[in-house]
């Protein structure tokens, strides 16, 4: 099983590792302390009570001893009419297997590989989860209907102890542990005894699973807003991976690590703060501060989470409440101008010539001098300037460049991005209650100064790659804010007395 060292460890609280991405060169001393406030003296005390996954083990049973020849087989089956591995140089081969671990070819190359691991110290909660995995995989997992739980042991999450609430819980539990022995004793069968039991109690599980379906597995559940300990499970599974194929080991990671982007469950996790979110939500079930890897052991903590708890809906079904939420956004308009906003969003074209790299100095251009025109006019309260620069059909055309580059950097369609533009602006305005147009023209051209400047970060740093939608949404925004706020001879400074 994994040994857990100064160099190759996991956080017993969050779960986090020393090969997550944000983590590589820290100590598990440095992260107790920045994360989750405590010294390593209090966290081995942690660890001795068998707090959070103090009791999780992972152990590889079984693996192929070469991975190489399953997956040259597999890849150049339908190259010619027969296979044969040593047609293929050391140095052909380890350039196929980098490309399969890309991503560059089908992916079904990875169910020729098949692993077994022996799980123990998982709850039943857990397990729960992890036997979800149907597709390329098999369990044999210890049974309550035939088996004596009177021994067994039980799962203590972290936010239990920043609670203050680990006393209660052990008590609860020993309690359970005592009906059930005196059911059992009263002749009560296992199978009927075992529905007192909690989802806390431990479990073994003999996984055997091929690498695409654990790949899979590990991409979804190693992203923190599932739950601690599938993370724990995951990086457990990962260091035995390391083992014996680094290789393969590498790219187990959370989903977000690939697309640099927050993929929040639904509108039920705010997000760990990882990742920018790819979306926003008015309302999650659980915020940042309730993630394992946020939790602090003092007051603050506690009474943060409680006030968040207060503040959620209780509902049945979030999923369907965020579609309904969204649908009401997509029927009605929020706020003030809203409709001529919607009207003039509508009216975006794509010119139809136009590089991302000369679009973005475009308007990168083209802002810096609408913004000085601007700058002046608050020096000399001359506007004259900057009247005759902000034309309508300067202004339109400047529209029209965001546009035509958000098209191309996103590969969109026109009227995808004025959905989402749109959809932004409802949530947004909601939330805010018409906060862009409060400064005037003024606080709209503060505000779009702040999103072109990272659209010329991106470019002078040439990671295009690294934008996200909102950012050209945002831009596109505000620059049809601009149009709306001239048309509607919004004052160019504050407009805090405007009757709504």
């Amino acid at each position: 099983m994994t040994k857990i060292t100064k160099d190759n460890w996991m956080c017993i609280i969050c779960s986090s590792a020393s090969h997550d991405s944000d983590e590589f060169g820290k100590t598990l001393e440095e992260h107790i302390k920045r994360q989750h406030g405590i010294d390593k003296k209090i966290y081995d005390r942690f660890v001795a009570e068998g707090i959070g996954a103090s009791k999780l083990k992972v152990k590889m049973l079984n693996y192929p001893n070469d991975i190489k020849l399953a997956m040259i087989s597999f890849l150049s089956q339908t190259w010619g009419p027969t296979f044969n591995l040593e047609k293929y140089s050391d140095e052909e081969v380890n350039n196929m297997i980098k490309i399969a671990l890309k991503g560059k070819t089908l992916s079904t190359v990875f169910e020729s590989l098949n692993f077994t691991f022996q799980i123990d110290g998982l709850s039943r909660a857990s397990s729960h989860q992890l036997v979800r995995v149907r597709i390329g995989s098999g369990f044999s997992q210890k049974g309550m209907s035939d088996a004596y739980y009177g021994d067994t042991d039980y799962i203590i999450p972290a936010s239990i102890v920043a609670a203050g609430k680990l006393e209660e819980y052990k008590k609860a539990m020993e309690e359970t542990r005592k009906v059930y022995i005196d059911l059992f004793k009263s002749g009560v069968a296992y199978q009927d005894a075992r529905f007192i039991l909690p989802h806390c109690v431990t479990t073994s599980v003999v996984w055997t699973v091929n690498y695409l379906a654990l790949k899979n597995f590990c991409n979804k559940r190693m992203m923190r807003n599932q739950s601690w300990e599938m993370n724990a499970l995951c990086e457990l599974i990962k260091f035995e991976m390391e083992k014996v194929y680094p290789e393969l080991a590498d790219i187990l990671v959370p989903a977000c690590d690939y697309s640099k982007k927050c993929n929040s469950f639904g509108n039920l996790f705010e997000g760990c703060g990882k990742y920018p979110l790819e979306k926003q939500h008015d309302r999650y079930v659980f915020e940042s501060a309730q993630i394992a890897r946020n939790i602090k052991f003092n007051n603050e903590y506690v009474e943060k989470t409680i006030n968040h708890n207060k503040s959620v809906k209780p509902v049945n079904n979030h999923f369907l409440l965020l579609a309904q939420e969204k649908e009401n956004i997509d029927k009605e308009f929020y706020g003030k101008y809203a409709h001529e906003i919607c009207d003039e969003l509508k009216k975006s074209n794509k010119p139809k010539q136009v590089s991302v790299d000369s679009g973005l100095k475009n308007i990168i251009t083209t802002f810096n001098q609408l913004y000085s025109y601007f700058e002046q006019y608050e020096t000399t309260n001359d506007s004259t300037k900057f009247h005759n620069y902000a034309t309508a059909e300067k202004l339109e055309d400047f529209k029209d460049t965001i546009m035509a580059v958000t098209l191309l950097i996103f590969n969109k369609n026109r009227d995808e991005v004025i959905s989402e533009t749109w959809h932004v602006h409802q949530v947004k305005n909601k939330k805010y209650n018409d906060g862009w147009y409060y400064d005037g023209i003024r606080g709209i051209l503060k505000d779009l100064h702040r999103k072109v400047q990272r659209l010329k970060t991106g470019l002078e740093n040439n990671q295009l790659s690294c934008y996200q939608e909102t950012d050209l949404y945002d831009t596109l925004l505000y620059v049809v804010f601009l149009i709306v706020g001239m048309q509607s001879k919004l004052p160019l400074k504050g407009v805090q007395n405007v009757d709504f």
